[in-house]
């Protein structure tokens, strides 16, 4: 080997080391712009989904707080009115069913304190089927299919309400405009009418006159028409008034949202069984369970919400790093209770857990509740959804679940080890809303603040409060039976006053009897009363007088005509009572 090939064996080696490190120095610097877009369009994915479902469910637990005034009551004057805003309002009761399920949507102390064994548990067999290789795939599927018809009801339900709500009023409209409402009533029959339809006729007749036709012309049209009724023996039944019954068998509020929210859940739970093992389907169908998750499971106060978020801060911790359980259980288990975000500059998908969504959104649902009690107590008006008012705690929430998203994804690139969100999303939480009230001056009101309801409880009621009224017993016995034990009473602790002796006084009886002659079928009235020395003051004329008592007369009379009836007087005890005696 000469010095020319040794000069040129140098020079080839030189140029491939220098080769090699240039082509290393790109690479390492496409690897890293890789990674940072795929780190900052993940990022970005995440938090646009995450986001926009805490904002739906959040905005979905929102009704009328305590002390906001009836929307109805400037329904005619306020244009941000809507139906609506009477609706999902635990201060407005419906029927007992309402009565009795209000306090089970609200999370209770020991049910926080209870949940995150639970959750421990459920994922610890989870994690003993897989390890024992017992199949539970298919009971899963099943439970996710039939559970999906109701979670995609509430959750379509929420968006309908929301986009109408919004877009009719943008139109200078309301929500009735697409969605009428209607009342349905049903009730027993008792005034025996022929089966078909029943409608007011001369109602519709009057709307149907011609506008130029004279009174004299109408009466006469009238009294043609009810001849001819008579002559061909025809009745007319008219509508009876229902609300004088004694009690409706159904009576509902409806609009015709359900003909669309029914189908489409049916339609959702076809489809994602037809496409189970498909991402698109499972993304779809996790988004309508955390939606109604925010509506079916409450925070109450921000006292719960500490404890709830602190012990699943440190359950997610331990069952992360502590153990292999959940990352087993997170990526052998394909059921629609994680999210899978795309990679849209690598293959595969990035998992993150409903639970890191729910949990969170509901500390986020609180805050936004928060801040419309605070608005609502500080200006007393009607409530409406569509009212402006500030969300200082709610956007702090978002602002502060945001930066504990991004600190996970940053954790996780870094380390490139699973990680627990709740690590990063609860201190971020917890710190950023107890500093904004802090900040507001607002700390004590802030964590005394609950829009939960107080349970009754029949043992603990305080009878020394309401000394101004008498409170009976046995307020479900009849009438006369409760008024006969009340003077029973009064009679064995010396004539005790009580606040019957408001309606009944011996000395002025206002008792008047009615005697019905069956021949002449005479109605004769005996009044017996004495005056009042303060009567002069309120005293009708005599006219009117004897009008408003001719009336009452004819309903008394009318009562007793179809159905016999007992009085009850004093007196009449009295009698009895000294009938007794003598006995």
């Amino acid at each position: 080997m000469n010095g020319t090939d040794a000069g040129l064996l140098l020079s080839n080696v030189t140029n491939n080391i220098t080769s090699n490190s240039t082509t290393s120095i790109e690479s390492l610097t496409t690897t890293g712009s890789k990674i940072l877009h795929e780190l900052l369009s993940t990022t970005s994915i995440i938090l646009i989904t995450s986001l926009t479902l805490i904002i739906i469910g959040s905005y979905s637990t929102i009704s009328k707080p305590k002390n906001a005034e009836d929307p109805r009551l400037d329904m005619a004057t306020n244009s941000n009115f809507d139906p609506t805003d009477m609706d999902n309002c635990k201060y407005f009761i419906m029927n007992k069913t309402d009565l009795e399920l209000n306090l089970q949507q609200e999370l209770s102390m020991k049910q926080v304190l209870m949940f995150p064994f639970m959750a421990g548990g459920v994922l610890g067999g989870l994690y003993y089927c897989l390890k024992n290789k017992i199949s539970i795939e298919s009971i899963l599927k099943w439970y996710i299919i039939l559970i999906t018809p109701i979670n995609a009801s509430f959750t379509f339900s929420s968006l309908i309400t929301m986009i109408v709500r919004k877009v009719t009023h943008l139109f200078g409209k309301d929500s009735r405009v697409v969605f009428e409402r209607y009342r349905l009533v049903v009730v027993k029959d008792k005034d025996v009418y022929p089966l078909g339809k029943i409608e007011n006729i001369d109602d519709e007749d009057e709307e149907k006159k011609e506008k130029d036709i004279t009174e004299e012309a109408a009466l006469e049209q009238e009294v043609k028409f009810d001849q001819y009724l008579k002559d061909e023996k025809i009745t007319i039944f008219k509508e009876s008034d229902i609300l004088n019954v004694d009690k409706f068998d159904s009576d509902w509020i409806f609009d015709f949202k359900i003909f669309i929210i029914l189908p489409a859940s049916i339609a959702i739970t076809y489809f994602f069984n037809k496409n189970y093992n498909s991402w698109i389907w499972s993304n779809f169908i996790a988004f309508t369970y955390v939606i109604s998750g925010f509506q079916q499971f409450k925070l109450t106060n921000f006292k719960l919400a500490h404890v709830l978020l602190t012990g699943l801060f440190i359950y997610d911790i331990y069952f992360v790093f502590g153990t292999e359980i959940m990352m087993t259980v997170a990526t052998k288990i394909d059921i629609p209770m994680k999210l899978y975000i795309p990679k849209i500059f690598d293959v595969g998908h990035s998992i993150l857990g409903l639970g890191d969504i729910i949990i969170p959104g509901l500390f986020c649902s609180l805050s936004l509740r928060y801040d419309v009690a605070n608005y609502y107590e500080k200006n007393k008006e009607s409530f409406h959804h569509l009212t402006p008012y500030p969300k200082p705690y709610f956007i702090t929430s978002l602002i502060s679940y945001s930066v504990g998203i991004i600190l996970t994804l940053l954790a996780l690139y870094t380390f490139k080890v699973g990680q627990p969100a709740l690590l990063y999303i609860v201190p971020s939480l917890l710190i950023g809303s107890n500093l904004v009230a802090w900040y507001r001056g607002e700390f004590s009101h802030f964590w005394s603040f609950s829009d939960g309801l107080k349970p009754f409880d029949k043992n603990n009621i305080n009878l020394e409060d309401y000394d101004e009224e008498y409170i009976p017993e046995e307020i479900d016995d009849e009438l006369d039976k409760f008024i006969e034990k009340v003077e029973r009473k009064r009679a064995q602790e010396d004539l005790i006053e009580t606040d019957i002796d408001d309606l009944y006084f011996e000395d002025d009886d206002d008792t008047f009897i009615i005697q019905v002659d069956e021949e002449n079928d005479d109605r004769i009235n005996e009044f017996d009363s004495n005056d009042d020395e303060d009567s002069d003051d309120d005293e009708l004329d005599s006219d009117e007088e004897l009008i408003v008592v001719e009336e009452e007369i004819n309903l008394l009379y009318d009562d007793l005509r179809s159905e016999p009836k007992e009085w009850y007087t004093s007196e009449e005890e009295d009698d009895e009572e000294e009938e007794e005696c003598d006995y």
